[in-house]
Order: structure tokens, then C-alpha cells, then sequence
């Protein structure tokens, strides 16, 4: 998978702008505030028509302007595709090829985006949800079902969350259960054969580095999802306003030498960490997809340390690069901001 160019109008603090790339290694460089992130973000954008950055669509929007659109040039297997962007008054338009899209897991056969951000530490050392939203990620973009029941699931909750708070009957809180049952064993089946499979792959990456084989990704369900499993939280439930066990709420953690990292590994083994995790997960969207995802790094050296170089140089596929100065050893296309 690649992206040879992309075209911007009003998103960001681009009104109009157009940049092209190379099939191997790119580097968006520039100083402070002259848009590098922003124009990552819009790569990415057209994978998964979400900010990274985990901010509002209509915060996307250049100021004084009432839309943004983005048109990507991509491929894979060695097919072109053009995917297109429009967003408007609340309403998101996707094309593919000029046909409308109506679900975000056609764009992950032809174009998938890996980035890692300044706020991708907090998926080594942060709370639960952030490794929830990775692992969904992942599985999303590798499983188009599974991306179905994650959507339905949420709707669900929302439902029930709804429910509780308007007081509804017990019956009607066990209806909505039944179904955030049924939902969520596809997540948790889903959840519990990958995550074994990265804790396994990752031991090897960071054992030198780490110098231990105590390192693991480990699971741990919320609660059983057998018919009926999810009442027993009713009572508390109620009382809250909100649904406290089902995946929403299942943990997931790393553990070096037996405890989370933020009080068992330096700064440096967590950066290590991370991006090990990274080459983990382009390694196993590699085998599913049949060729390797496009890597967005955000200034990396600060997340992942120097060892990113070595990931970049390795890489088999596309990476794209934010630097405030060039990087020294690697050959790279440069897009240079002003």
C-alpha cells in the first residue's frame, strides 16, 4: 500500500495544497507550526476518515471556511485507487473511485495507515481505553466483521446507557444485555486469540533491549458474556447511569518483569516498548493484507527513540516522516514546508 499524492482544500491550515510522494521513505520537514502533523493527519484521514488527533470533524474545518475535502491518490497490489473526503454542515461524503462509500472498512482493503503521535505513549503506559482503541483498530482494519459488531455494539451501549438513565424496567435493561451479549462474544473471542499472538511476537523484538523474557501484552475480560452474565451489574448500574462490565470495559495491559510498565521500565525500554508494538502490528496486517500498511511517524525520535531508525530503514513498505531538520543516514524524498 502507498499514497502518491494528496490534495487538501480548508482542512487544517492548508486552503489549498497539493503533495506528492515516493513509495519508500518521505520525510515532512519543516519548522513549528507550518502544518507537518496536520498534513500526517490527512493521510491518515483517508484511511480512516477520523482525526488521530481524536478531534471533532468539524474542528478540521480552516478557519473562516464552512467544509474541507481531501482527495488521496493510492494504491495497493499494485492497483490505483482515488479515494475522496468531503465534509460539510455535520455531513461526511466518502467516494472510492468516484462510488460513494458507505462504510469505512472499504477503505481498509486498499489503503491503511499506521501512525504513531506524541500521544501514542499513553498506549504503553496509559489507561486501558487507549489499548482498546489499538487492538479495535487493528482488528477493525484486518476483520471487516468485526469492524461491523464493534460499530452495532457501541450503538447498543448507547441504548442501554440511555435506558438506565430514563429508568426503564428491569426487562428492558435484560433485552438490551442479551444483545451486548451477543455482540460482544464476537469481541472477545476476536480480542483473545490476537492479543496471545502479539504478546508472543513482541518477547523476542525487546528482549535484548529490555534484557528480560518477562514481557507481555495480557487480556482480561470485564466479565463472562454467557446469556444472562451482564444482569448482576443492574443494580449498581442503575445507580451510576452507565453499563460497567461487556468489552467497553475489558482491560488490557503490558506487563514487564510482572507489572505495568509505568512503574517497572524506564523511559527509554517504554519507547522500545511501543515501538516494537508498532512493527507487530504492521507485521500482522502484512500477512492478512498480503502487503504492508503505510507508516506515519509524528517526530519519532521523541516517541520512539532512536531506534525508529532502524525500523525506517528496514521497513518494507511506505513511511512518511515529520522532521523539523533532515534526517541524517537515511535517504528519503523530502517535502520541505514553509
Amino acid at each position: 500500500m502507498r499514497i502518491s499524492q494528496i490534495s487538501l482544500h480548508h482542512f487544517r491550515n492548508y486552503k489549498e495544497a497539493q503533495f506528492s510522494f515516493n513509495g519508500h521513505i518521505n520525510v515532512i520537514q519543516g519548522e513549528n507550526g507550518v502544518g507537518k502533523t496536520n498534513l500526517l493527519e490527512a493521510v491518515a484521514y483517508l484511511s480512516l476518515p477520523r482525526s488521530v488527533r481524536g478531534v471533532r470533524d468539524s474542528d478540521l474545518i480552516q478557519w473562516g471556511a464552512d467544509f474541507f475535502r481531501l482527495e488521496g491518490h493510492v494504491e495497493s497490489h499494485r492497483t490505483p485507487h482515488t479515494i475522496t473526503v468531503r465534509y460539510r454542515n455535520g455531513r461526511k461524503e466518502i467516494e472510492l473511485d468516484g462510488k460513494a462509500v458507505h462504510a469505512f472498512s472499504e477503505l481498509f482493503a486498499h489503503f491503511i495507515v499506521i501512525t504513531a503521535t506524541g500521544k501514542d505513549q499513553a498506549i504503553v503506559d496509559g489507561p486501558p481505553e487507549t489499548r482498546r482503541r489499538k487492538i479495535d483498530w487493528l482488528l477493525s482494519v484486518m476483520d471487516p466483521v468485526y469492524f461491523r459488531r464493534l460499530l452495532e455494539y457501541r450503538k447498543a451501549l448507547v441504548e442501554k446507557n440511555l435506558m438506565l438513565r430514563k429508568g426503564a424496567e428491569d426487562s428492558v435493561i435484560r433485552a438490551w444485555n442479551r444483545k451486548l451479549e451477543e455482540l460482544g462474544r464476537y469481541l472477545v473471542e476476536s480480542r483473545s486469540s490476537v492479543i496471545p499472538r502479539i504478546s508472543e511476537r513482541l518477547r523476542p523484538k525487546v528482549r535484548d533491549f529490555l534484557k528480560t523474557e518477562e514481557v507481555a501484552l495480557v487480556y482480561r475480560p470485564s466479565s463472562s458474556l454467557l446469556p444472562g452474565s451482564l444482569d448482576r451489574f443492574m443494580e449498581k448500574e442503575r445507580e451510576l447511569g452507565f453499563s460497567l462490565a461487556g468489552p467497553h470495559r475489558d482491560r488490557i495491559e503490558f506487563l514487564v518483569r510482572g507489572k505495568p510498565p509505568l512503574v517497572s521500565a524506564s523511559e527509554g525500554e517504554k519507547r522500545y516498548l511501543l515501538l516494537a508494538f508498532i512493527t507487530v502490528l504492521s507485521e500482522l496486517i502484512s500477512e492478512r493484507q498480503g502487503e504492508p500498511p503505510v507508516l506515519a511517524l509524528d517526530e519519532p525520535k521523541s516517541i520512539l527513540g532512536r531506534g525508529f531508525e532502524e525500523l525506517v530503514a528496514h521497513y518494507p513498505g511506505q513511511t512518511l516522516i515529520t522532521s523539523l531538520t533532515p534526517l541524517q543516514g537515511i535517504q528519503a524524498h523530502t517535502v520541505l514546508l514553509s
